[in-house]
């Protein structure tokens, strides 16, 4: 979500994650890009104009990331990526939200 200065936030808590470069461009690892000129800020593969989300519902409907990646066209080992760094983003996020939470 943009806030009114046009940073892109994530989360919500105290802890929350707020990217503020002068760019449209933000990264989340290596594999996840937010720009806020493609699909509405909305995380998306790098390079590609396919979300995250999209791809996270595909992989709930049971499609294998080998059998996602070929269909769609991505490079081998790119979803295995954006999984990594998902689980790592979110985990800082975590770290940053008990660690706010336990010195209040």
């Amino acid at each position: 979500m943009y806030d009114r200065d046009g940073h892109y936030s994530l989360g919500g808590n105290s802890g929350e994650l707020v990217f503020k470069e002068a760019t449209n461009t933000h990264m989340i690892g290596d594999s996840i890009e937010i720009d806020k000129d493609c699909k509405h800020g909305k995380p998306c593969l790098k390079g590609h104009r396919i979300t995250v989300a999209q791809i996270l519902s595909e992989l709930n409907d049971g499609q294998s990331p080998r059998e996602l990646e070929k269909d769609l066209d991505l490079k081998p080992g790119l979803i295995s990526n954006m999984m990594e760094d998902l689980a790592k983003h979110f985990d800082r996020c975590w770290a940053v939200n008990n660690v706010c939470n336990k010195s209040n």
